[in-house]
This record gives C-alpha cells, structure tokens and sequence, in this order.
C-alpha cells in the first residue's frame, strides 16, 4: 500500500542523498531519484532526461485511470505504522516476525546452436511447518 505522499506524488521521501553516478550532461543522479520521461532525449548519443523538482509528480501529470486508483486508496487505506515506508503490507501472515518461508530455486540453460536455446527453471517454495510446493 502507498503512503498518503505517495498518492499525491510527492515521492520526496525516497530521496537521499547518496550519489550513483552522474548523466550525460555531467549531473549528479541521486539515490530514489525519479525521472520525468517527457524529458527524455539524446545528448551525443545517450539518453537523458531531467528529475521531476524534489522528487514530486506534478498531479496534472496524473491519468485519468491513476486518479481513479488514487481515489480508490484514498477511500480505502488505513496506515498500520505511521511515516513507514517498507513492509506497509496489510496482509497479517507478511508482517508476523514469526512467518517462515523458504525458496529453492534452479535454472538451467543450453545451446544447441548459435540460433536454437533452451532453458529450464523450477521453483519451490513452502512455509514452516510442513511445506508447501509451488508451480
């Protein structure tokens, strides 16, 4: 579930300081960033595009859809633990300390040829006690 920032685009709790990198204009790229795409564009022959201003959407930007869904969370969400961020799910089994679940997981690949491949790949998962297979 967002938090009730979220829904109103203002994402400015994700960003952090932190610096990845820098873009082809030479600017920092900070950690939570997030880019507007109609800014999207080539300089000399890579991809660049500008942050949206304190890591807030602007709500124009918003879909007719979007607003829809927001209106649907803003009617329906009720924060378990005020200001936080991760493991906001409302599903009790996610959030008990005690819920244990393992994964096995394997995956193979072969070439036959440079134009014929394949691959294989099986995953099992369960909960304690007992366990419980997954396809």
């Amino acid at each position: 579930m967002p938090i009730p920032a979220f829904l109103n685009g203002d994402f400015s709790q994700l960003l952090t300081a932190k610096v990845l990198g820098q873009d082809a204009l030479g600017r920092d790229v900070l950690q939570g960033q997030i880019f507007d795409p109609a800014t999207l564009r080539q300089v000399n022959g890579k991809w660049v595009s500008d942050p949206f201003s304190g890591n807030i959407i602007p709500q124009n930007r918003f879909s007719s859809v979007s607003k829809k869904i927001v209106d649907i969370y803003r009617q329906q969400y009720q924060p378990m633990i005020a200001g936080r961020l991760t493991n906001n799910s409302t599903i009790t089994n996610a959030n008990n300390p005690w819920f244990h679940q393992t994964q096995f997981t394997v995956k193979g690949d072969h070439a036959f040829s440079a134009s014929v491949g394949r691959f294989m790949r099986d995953v099992k998962g369960g909960r304690l006690p007992g366990f419980l297979a997954v396809r």
